[in-house]
């Protein structure tokens, strides 16, 4: 019986060890496996990519707590997306106030829409300067037209007082002559 007794205890001795063996690499199957998921992720910024939740333990906590966080990032991404065309109507909400992601961007659309706001104010002051500065340079144009026109008027004035001149000069000397 003593032989028995530790032919028994060998054998349960063996078969917890194997089920321990059978266990870790079972865990460590599924850890490696949501490893690769999240790291192949994480190198190729593919957040289209999933990851696989195929458990209710703790091992399937973490994977679907990488999933959450995986969530997360898609929704950034496409926030993302639409302020780099141009949409910046989208409303960012933070998950918290720690949420440090979510209130930088919050802000970065906040002063986008302030920044484009000004620039499309400036534009229009520099518009309706420039409507100013065309129509002074037509009553500039026009007064050009006029001061000329009256230099003109002045020149053929001038002459015509100068031919007078002559002729009242040549006049005089006639009359001088017959006296």
């Amino acid at each position: 019986t003593v032989y028995a007794l530790i032919a028994l205890t060998v054998v349960g001795i063996a078969v917890g060890a194997a089920i321990i063996v059978m266990l870790q690499l079972t865990v460590l199957s599924r850890l490696t496996r949501l490893h690769d998921q999240v790291e192949s992720i994480a190198r190729s910024g593919d957040v289209e990519r999933g990851i696989t939740v195929d458990s209710r333990d703790e091992i399937g906590a973490l994977a679907a707590a990488c999933a959450s966080l995986l969530g997360y990032v898609k929704d950034m991404a496409s926030v993302t997306e639409r302020v780099a065309g141009g949409d910046l109507t989208v409303e960012v909400k933070p998950r918290s106030d720690r949420d440090v992601l979510g209130n930088a961007f919050s802000r970065m659309v906040v002063e986008e829409r302030d920044l484009i706001g000004a620039i499309k104010e400036s534009a229009a002051q520099v518009a309706e300067a420039s409507e100013k500065f065309t129509a002074a340079s037509q009553l500039t144009a026009q007064a050009t037209g006029q001061i000329s026109a009256t230099i003109d008027q002045v020149a053929r004035a001038a002459a015509d007082q100068s031919a007078s001149t002559r002729g009242t000069k040549a006049g005089m000397g006639e009359l001088s002559a017959a006296i």
